[in-house]
């Protein structure tokens, strides 16, 4: 072989996300808008909480209570980001969730609907992303992408 001569193309394995369908990327933007939307509603409440712990106003509870929705807060990531990398079931887990989350919606109109209307509006619009979201991840195309198996070397 003469040094000049390309180099033969290199085989190279697929990766989880190679060849995802506009739906599947889509939906995890999607995602990933309405977690970064509730993210700002944390650290704005994590605000007053701190404010309020300040002034002596606040409970160990609450701080508790926080820590938990830290931890969910991280746990969604990581079920976005399993999304995004071919896995089935964090679509079963997300579509329970975004359900849960409209129970409670229903059951407790007031803490999701009664306080200002900055709020209310990040609620309705993190609902409405995650909805369509996981409408586009149980598409045809999404379902048939997550169904794949990748080829072994």
């Amino acid at each position: 072989m003469s040094p000049d001569a390309p180099a033969p193309p290199q085989l190279t394995q697929p990766s989880a996300t190679s060849c995802r369908p506009r739906s599947v990327g889509a939906a995890v933007f999607l995602l990933a808008t309405s977690w970064t939307l509730g993210v700002t509603i944390v650290i704005l409440s994590l605000e007053l909480l701190a404010v309020g712990a300040a002034g002596g106003a606040s409970s160990p509870w609450s701080w508790a209570l926080a820590v938990l929705v830290v931890l969910y807060y991280c746990f969604l990531l990581w079920l976005i980001v399993a999304i995004g990398r071919r896995h089935t079931w964090p679509r079963f887990v997300l579509l329970a969730l975004t359900l849960l989350t409209c129970i409670s919606m229903l059951l407790r109109p007031g803490f999701y609907f009664g306080g200002d209307v900055a709020k209310t509006g990040f609620n309705v619009t993190q609902l409405a992303l995650q909805g369509v979201a996981l409408g586009l991840l149980f598409s045809r195309s999404a379902r048939q992408w997550c169904q794949k198996q990748l080829a072994l070397p």
